[in-house]
C-alpha cells in the first residue's frame, strides 16, 4: 500500500521492517536499503492480495528476511518449492488464503523455523514427514486442509 514504487528507502515502505545487522564481517546491506540494515520483517496481512505467489518472490527475498505474513489475503495455485531457499526464515504465515497443491518438502529444510501456518487453505495430499525435522518449531498450524498422515 502506502510507499510502495516511491522514492523512499524500503526500510519505509508499508509493510516492510528494518533493522541494523551486524555479523562477523560487519555490517550487511540490502540493495535498495540504507547501508547495514535489512528487512527483517514483512507483513502484508489482510491486505486484498490476489492472485499467484511468483517463485522469484522467495528467492529475491531469501537472503535477508526473517519473518513472512501474507495471511488473510486471496492468494490461490500453488506455493511455490523456492519457498524452501528461505534458509533463515523463522516465521510463515500463509493461512488463511486459497492456495492449493501439497506443502512443499522443502520447508522442512527450513531449520531456524519456529512458527509455520498454513492453514485455512486448499491444500491437499499427505503432510511430508521433512517437516518432523524442524527442531525449532514452536507453531503449527495445518488444520483446515485437506492434508492427511501425521508428523
Amino acid at each position: 500500500q502506502d510507499g510502495w514504487l516511491t522514492s523512499q528507502s524500503v526500510c519505509e515502505w508499508y509493510g516492510v521492517t528494518c533493522t541494523e545487522r551486524r555479523g562477523a564481517e560487519g555490517q550487511v546491506a540490502v540493495a535498495g536499503s540504507e547501508e547495514g540494515s535489512a528487512y527483517i520483517s514483512l507483513n502484508l496481512t489482510s491486505n486484498g492480495l490476489a492472485g499467484t505467489l511468483p517463485p522469484d518472490f522467495f528467492a529475491s527475498l531469501a537472503p535477508t528476511l526473517r519473518d513472512l505474513d501474507l495471511s488473510s489475503n486471496s492468494l490461490v495455485r500453488a506455493l511455490p518449492s523456492e519457498v524452501g531457499q528461505m534458509r533463515d526464515l523463522k516465521k510463515l504465515y500463509l493461512g488463511t488464503n486459497d492456495l492449493t497443491g501439497t506443502v512443499p518438502p522443502g520447508l522442512g529444510g527450513l531449520g531456524e523455523l519456529t512458527h509455520l501456518y498454513l492453514n485455512e487453505n486448499l491444500l491437499t495430499g499427505g503432510i511430508p514427514s521433512e517437516l518432523g525435522g524442524l527442531s525449532k518449531l514452536q507453531g503449527l498450524g495445518l488444520y483446515e486442509n485437506s492434508l492427511s498422515g501425521s508428523i
